[in-house]
């Protein structure tokens, strides 16, 4: 299965999952839609810590971690993901058309998937119903 992802383009379904499930929440977390303790995990952004213009201002740190433990945990694993986010979809005006704009990233198919006839399979007939 590995083989044929990769093949694809497409990143594993458990991968998808995941990624959707943290940055929903991670949308919640920064719209403000949970408990305030929630918020207050969030580190500032870029443009809050730099005393100059640059061109991720709208990004937020990424805190420093020591241990692959922290690193793996929720914050600094899903921050990333959330810069990588165009600031249209970050910034979306719902919890609706987020989902909707980071479900909207699926890889395009390769050429070669669609070369050649296409017929359906089970319109051939096959002796004794093999």
């Amino acid at each position: 299965i590995a083989n044929m992802y990769k093949e694809l383009g497409w990143e594993p379904l458990s991968k998808r999952r995941e990624r959707h499930n943290k940055l929903v929440l991670f949308y919640k977390i920064a719209h403000n839609m949970t408990p305030n303790f929630l918020s207050d995990l969030l580190p500032p952004l870029v443009r809050d810590r730099a005393n100059y213009s640059l061109r991720n201002t709208d990004h937020l740190t990424i805190p420093r971690v020591r241990t692959e433990t922290f690193q793996r945990s929720f914050i600094p694993s899903t921050i990333p993901l959330w810069n990588s986010l165009p600031a249209t979809v970050r910034n979306a005006p719902s919890i609706a058309s987020f989902k909707r704009a980071i479900c909207d990233d699926v890889p395009s198919t390769k050429p070669w998937f669609s070369y050649g006839e296409r017929r359906l399979s089970h319109t051939r007939q096959t002796p004794h119903g093999l």
